[in-house]
């Protein structure tokens, strides 16, 4: 009998020998314990490119260039089990790439110690890679955010993901094998075409429950006489609840949730449709709340908007069916109702403004509010939406006026009364319609008569009254409660005209500053406010300086002072407007960080023939001297006027000496064509 060394040699002898080794697909090769080629098939040439003569003799890590981590790893591997089987990445003679499948056995001699090892490879590449694919495609099936349904030519479900049945709320073992409709609750676009299509439909949860999904459908063949189909579902659950909420909010107001200025239109129309057509009386009331301004100045915005939605929930309670309520803007509702006559409709405002008697209780504290009504009537009032709405206005600013609780429309009220409601309700719409407009009108430097800025003066033509002066319609607007909304609409459109030029090449020299109603400008978030509708026009705080009108005070100097400080603190600079005649002038320049005086035209006029008005406007450059600050006089007419403020020391003057107010198109033309001169203001008032 043959001893163990002597049968491993000439089994090895046979295999080294054997012909019909060339004939395997694989390589098959052996080795020395070095690791030195023995043996080299045909199969190891077709696989790794060299023949048996080069290969043979050559050590197989130099030859083959494994990955060598894992072929020291494989060998450790092989020594202490007599056999390994694995992967490793080796290299051809071209230097490619091949992921090799790796059965290697060690053959002992009798003595156990190893003498040789034994190989068979092959290449695995492709299969590898193919491995891979499916388990990247499985791997992104289970985890992609959209539900995935894949069902067989019967419609029967194969496989699903995880989404799926997160979404419905069935088990995978409870999905896999039953119809595709058990979970489509609705016809599936271009089922039967077997075509790839896509569309809107609803899917049915396990609570019976179902949802609209955004459904792709595409059919596959995963081989030979097998088709199926990919059904991908986008949950549209929330694009659906976020689509119904920019809708809703697009039509209600977002304080109190009721509708708004835009609803209202729309279902003040319906409601005067309906009462053409079965001959009836409509009533529209107007409601303005008292005193909430006051409230925002001493309380905060936020507890004044908190009043709003008090008072809004109020009014909730006191509707009755058919009744529309709505919320204009501000403080103003609005209420729809049918009523038989003027005392129905006198009784459906004073239910109204009675659910405000009791106190209401807001941020812990009781606040006791009132109402004044407005009304006007269907058909007799008007016919349409904008004439009723106007004729209400009328009626609630008279009511005011004569400190009525509730008034009526009546065509024989005051032309002066007639006239402010007017203009108040054209205001207000001119302020969303772009029905305002603003001209510019020249600063200069009274030494050299270069532009040192400009000021912006609002204008509007009324359509039946002409040109209305700003002394009054500003008056008007600060007196309904939306004086602020008029002076961001100036800030804003301002700015708009600077970026404007800016984009045209023009320059504009210094501030851009703008005449601010004194309760607005001491507002705690004004200066945060304002900051914001400058950078939108991609402008600074630095470009702009605020003016106050002296005349008009400021309430509470210590709060006054705190957001004027917050004003300097954004970037803005402080002027006084209207200098010398207000009560306060010495209490202005002293108390607050103020950077610019301007003097009262009245001042300028006068100073020539008036010894006093000439020793106010001396002393007042004096002070202004004295205190850091620069000097414009207003209502410069007169080359003699130019002469005695320059001599008295002067810096900046205005006035019809050196034009009047322009369009801003045309103030580009005339005065920023060439750049203009260097200075540090452009003003924008609100009166002239």
């Amino acid at each position: 009998m043959l001893n163990m060394e002597q049968r491993d040699a000439d089994l090895e002898s046979l295999i080294e020998k054997s012909a019909l080794l060339d004939q395997s697909a694989d390589a098959i090769l052996s080795r020395d314990v070095n690791d030195r080629i023995r043996f080299w098939n045909k199969g190891a040439e077709r696989l790794f490119g060299w023949s048996a003569e080069e290969a043979v003799g050559r050590l197989a890590p130099d030859l083959l260039m494994p990955e060598p981590d894992a072929y020291r790893r494989a060998r450790q591997a092989l020594f202490a089990a007599g056999s390994w089987t694995g992967d490793i990445v080796k290299r051809n003679r071209r230097g490619e790439a091949l992921i090799v499948e790796c059965h290697w056995t060690l053959i002992r001699a009798a003595s156990g110690d190893p003498r040789a090892i034994l190989a068979v490879d092959a290449d695995v590449t492709q299969a590898r890679h193919a491995e891979a694919q499916l388990r990247l495609a499985a791997t992104v099936f289970d985890a992609a955010a959209e539900a995935i349904v894949i069902s067989d030519a019967a419609g029967v479900i194969v496989q699903v993901n995880r989404a799926l049945t997160a979404q419905t709320g069935y088990g995978e073992a409870e999905i896999v094998g039953r119809p595709w409709r058990m979970l489509c609750a609705s016809a599936e676009p271009g089922f039967a075409s077997g075509s790839p299509c896509q569309g809107e439909a609803l899917v049915r949860r396990k609570d019976g429950e179902t949802y609209p999904v955004w459904l792709s459908v595409n059919p596959v063949s995963p081989g030979p006489g097998r088709n199926h189909r990919v059904h991908v579902l986008l949950d549209l659950s929330r694009h659906k609840e976020m689509e119904a909420r920019l809708e809703h909010l697009r039509f209600h107001d977002p304080l109190t949730g009721l509708p708004n200025r835009t609803l209202f239109g729309e279902l003040l129309r319906r409601a005067l449709a309906r009462a053409q057509r079965d001959s009836a009386t409509l009533a529209l009331v107007l409601l303005d709340l008292d005193g909430i301004r006051e409230i925002n100045d001493s309380a905060g915005r936020d507890c004044g908007d908190q009043v709003i939605a008090e008072a809004a929930q109020r009014f909730r309670t006191a509707l009755r069916e058919e009744e529309v309520l709505a919320r204009l803007e501000g403080d103003d509702f609005a209420l729809i109702a049918t009523v038989r006559d003027q005392a129905d409709a006198q009784a459906v405002a004073e239910r109204w403004r009675d659910s405000l008697a009791a106190p209401l209780s807001v941020h812990g504290r009781q606040v006791s509010l009132t109402a004044t009504a407005g009304i006007a009537l269907y058909p007799q009032d008007g016919a349409g939406p904008d004439e009723l709405i106007k004729h209400a206005y009328i009626a609630i600013d008279h009511a005011k006026q004569t400190r009525l609780g509730c008034g009526f429309f009546q065509a024989e009220m005051s032309a002066a009364a007639r006239r402010q409601a007017t203009l108040v309700a054209d205001l207000r719409r001119a302020l969303d319609t772009e029905g305002l407009e603003l001209y510019y009108q020249p600063f200069v430097e009274l030494g050299s008569g270069g532009l040192a800025g400009a000021e912006v003066l609002l204008r509007w033509r009324h359509a039946e009254f002409g040109w209305v002066s700003p002394a009054e319609f500003v008056l008007l607007a600060e007196r309904r409660g939306f004086g602020g909304k008029l002076d961001d609409w100036v800030l804003a459109n301002a700015c708009a005209q600077m970026k404007l030029w800016r984009e045209q090449g023009s320059s504009l020299p210094g501030r851009l500053a703008i005449n601010v109603g004194a309760q607005h400008l001491i507002h705690p978030d004004y200066a945060v406010r304002a900051a914001r509708t400058v950078a939108a026009a991609g402008l600074a705080p630095a470009q702009f300086e605020l003016e106050i009108t002296e005349t008009h005070g400021l309430a509470e100097p210590a709060q006054a002072l705190r957001s004027l400080l917050a004003v300097t603190q954004a970037g803005f600079t402080l002027s006084v407007d209207d200098f010398g005649t207000g009560y306060s002038s010495l209490s202005y320049l002293t108390r607050y960080p103020l950077a610019k005086v301007k003097i009262d035209m009245s001042f300028v006029r006068d100073m020539g023939a008036k010894p006093s008005a000439r020793a106010v406007v001396a002393a007042t450059l004096s002070m202004a001297r004295d205190l850091g600050m620069k000097s414009l006089a207003e209502g410069v007419e007169t080359s003699g006027q130019r002469d005695m403020l320059l001599a008295m020391g002067c810096e900046l003057g205005q006035g019809y000496l050196f034009d009047r107010p322009l369009p801003g198109a045309q103030f580009a033309r005339k005065w920023l064509a060439h750049g203009g001169a260097t200075a540090d203001s452009m003003t924008i008032e609100m009166t002239t």
